[in-house]
């Protein structure tokens, strides 16, 4: 399939925001701008790139190698790297028995592509639902769309009445991430609905005005409950449902006027293996900061703007680096993502 360009500039800059909300540098005021639409974004576009009328068994078979696998893979290599360069401080077997049950905070490696691997089995059912019924009666998305929205909503009612002391581990999160299923399809059927029904109204307004309009509104709302008090209720509302999509779609907005390049558009195509990578990569480097520059360091994350200027450096330089291993998995060891290593050219 061909690789939309705008796509994955946006997933640049969410995974860029993976990488900075990880950091030991940054500050609240950063993280309460980029935060709210970095999963959403992912899910918009997994439904947005979706195609529907596949047979299930087919389907099946693609998410598990393009996911389920890697998933596998890279945890495994996660969880060992861990043991070996921490000289067996790990607990090596329980962490990866605890990987295999992806309950949420506990030893869930690349918890984000388990729960999208799941996220995707109630979408591809709830779609193909709505492309039998839509063949039959032509005005029926807002139904569905409707019906998605419910899901959000019982995604949220489950967080706020379910308790942990409920649950034998403690917390209440499900194995692997059936609670974020249900905000997974609303967030997927977005993506699925704009780019079938909605998209070309968007494309009407000034790609420019759309940008701004988008970002200075998303912004204006992300910092109101800093100088406003807002009502329990509207503040669930707006974090759970309004500042998402308009956080995502500020960045879709910019993505589309931002002139594309070989290293935004390469990290933006490879952003599994920035999941999987980025933490070793930012952990090692920030050892060394507190091992050898402790004092300008500390002096450096003490102060809010140069703890902010030097998340986003780091976070661009952690990048950098993971070109490296991207570029070795991608040439030497395409199985992992499961994908085909490519045949050499006949010579004649």
């Amino acid at each position: 399939m061909k690789r939309i360009e705008w796509l994955d500039i946006a997933k640049y800059f969410f995974i860029m925001v993976v990488i900075l909300e990880h950091l030991e540098a940054g500050a609240d005021e950063l993280s309460c701008l980029i935060v709210p639409y970095t999963l959403p974004g992912f899910l918009f576009v997994s439904g947005y790139t979706h195609k529907s009328g596949q047979p299930f068994k087919s389907f099946f078979i693609k998410k598990f190698r393009t996911l389920f696998l890697p998933w596998l893979i890279l945890t495994f290599i996660d969880i060992t790297l861990s043991q070996l360069v921490s000289f067996g401080e790990h607990r090596y077997f329980y962490e990866l028995g605890w990987n295999l049950l992806q309950i949420r905070g506990l030893h869930d490696q690349m918890w984000f592509v388990a729960a999208l691997f799941t996220c995707y089995f109630p979408f591809y059912f709830f779609i193909e639902w709505y492309k039998k019924k839509s063949s039959e009666n032509n005005h029926r998305t807002e139904a569905f769309l409707a019906l998605a929205l419910l899901s959000l909503g019982a995604a949220v009612l489950y967080s706020l009445t379910m308790k942990p002391e409920w649950f034998p581990w403690g917390t209440i999160s499900l194995p692997w991430h059936a609670d974020y299923a249900l905000r997974g399809l609303f967030f997927m059927s977005c993506g699925y609905f704009f780019h079938e029904k909605y998209e070309k109204y968007y494309e009407r307004f000034n790609p420019y005005i759309r940008a701004i309009v988008f970002t200075l509104v998303y912004a204006a709302i992300v910092y109101a409950p800093y100088f406003v008090t807002i009502p329990n209720l509207i503040f669930s509302v707006t974090a759970n449902l309004i500042t998402p999509l308009l956080g995502m779609f500020a960045i879709f907005s910019i993505s589309k006027v931002l002139p594309a390049n070989p290293y935004i558009m390469y990290v933006g195509q490879n952003t599994l293996l920035y999941f999987a990578f980025h933490g070793k990569v930012f952990g090692l480097i920030e050892g060394i900061f507190r091992s050898f520059f402790a004092q300008p360091y500390y002096a450096i994350l003490s102060n809010k703007i140069t703890s902010i200027v030097f998340a986003i450096i780091f976070a661009v330089v952690v990048s950098l680096i993971l070109i490296i291993p991207s570029y070795i998995v991608n040439r030497w060891f395409p199985f992992i993502l499961g994908k085909r290593k490519p045949k050499a050219p006949k010579t004649t």
